[in-house]
């Protein structure tokens, strides 16, 4: 019972932590992708009410839709709060499950 206590509280703070900081740096959205239509075919804009059996059947791409990912990724150093929330609930679950079985085994219990 001690380990799994000492886990959760562990596990607890560290994600508290986590928010907190990220919260206090100021940490912002990620960058945004640029958006653009240029290379879209005109036709399939005014008529997006057709189905996709006649897009299919009547749409030819002809243009290269190849985007450069070198000039969208933005450089710089990562920081631990710059980690998604979504890892929170399995860094969570990690850290439970490790710190525990070590209380565990250290206690005898």
């Amino acid at each position: 019972m001690q380990g799994a206590v000492v886990g959760f509280v562990t596990a607890f703070a560290y994600n508290m932590w986590l928010v907190v900081g990220k919260f206090m740096r100021g940490g912002g959205s990620p960058p945004r992708l640029p958006l653009s239509t240029s290379g879209c075919l005109e036709d399939v804009v005014m008529h997006a009410n057709t189905t996709i059996l006649a897009f299919l059947t009547n749409t030819t791409v002809t243009h290269d839709l190849t985007l450069n990912a070198s000039s969208t990724v933005k450089s710089g150093s990562k920081t631990l709060y710059d980690t998604s929330y979504c890892y929170s609930g399995v860094t969570g679950i990690l850290i439970t499950l490790v710190v525990s079985s070590a209380v565990s085994l250290a206690t005898g219990g």
